[in-house]
C-alpha cells in the first residue's frame, strides 16, 4: 500500500473498527498525520504569534487537526492489532495503563523526599517507555497469514480470494 492510498483508505474507514491493516497503511497513515501535524503547527504559529515559552496546547488548527485525525487513527491502530490477531480493545488499554501508572507514582511524590520523589518518577518514566515499547513491536509485526478470527488476510493476492469464494 502506498502513501497515498493509506490515506484514502484511512479517511473511508474514518470509524471503521472491523477488518484487517496492514503494517503499511498504519505507519503510512501515522507519518501522514506527524508531517501534516507538523505543517499546521509551523502555520498555527506564523498565523497566531505563538510562542513555546507560552503555556501551549497547539492553535486552533493544530487542535483541530488532531481532533478529526483522533477517530481514524484509533480505528486503524484496532484494524492493525487484528492484523496481528490480537484484540482492538488493546488500542484502549495502553492510554490506561500509562495514566494508571502516572496516577500510582504522583501521590506518593507529595509525601517524599526530592530524591525518592525522583525515583518514582523514574520507574513511572520507565513503566510508560515499556508500555511504548511493547506497542511499537506489536505495530511493527509481521500480520497472520491467511485468515484469522479478524478477517481475510489483506496482502492477499486477488486470485487468492476468488479461489476462498469459489465452491
Amino acid at each position: 500500500m502506498t502513501f497515498e492510498q493509506s490515506i484514502k483508505t484511512c479517511l473511508r474507514k474514518y470509524a471503521v473498527f472491523s477488518g484487517r491493516a496492514p503494517r503499511s497503511e498504519y505507519w503510512w497513515w501515522i507519518l501522514f498525520v506527524i508531517l501534516a501535524d507538523l505543517f499546521i503547527v509551523i502555520f498555527d504559529n506564523a498565523i497566531f504569534d505563538i510562542r513555546p515559552e507560552d503555556e501551549w496546547w497547539g492553535g486552533p488548527f493544530s487542535i483541530l487537526f488532531s481532533l478529526l485525525t483522533l477517530l481514524p487513527t484509533i480505528a486503524v491502530a484496532a484494524r492493525r492489532l487484528h492484523d496481528i490477531n490480537r484484540t482492538g480493545w488493546w488500542v484502549l488499554w495502553w492510554p490506561l495503563i500509562m495514566v494508571a501508572v502516572v496516577l500510582a507514582g504522583a501521590p506518593f511524590t507529595l509525601y517524599v523526599n526530592e530524591d525518592i520523589a525522583y525515583i518514582i518518577w523514574l520507574h513511572v518514566a520507565v513503566g510508560v517507555g515499556i508500555c511504548i515499547i511493547w506497542e511499537i513491536v506489536w505495530f511493527a509485526s509481521r500480520g497472520t497469514q491467511g485468515d484469522n478470527r479478524f478477517g481475510p488476510d489483506p496482502l492477499a493476492l486477488p486470485t487468492q480470494e476468488a479461489e476462498r469464494q469459489e465452491p
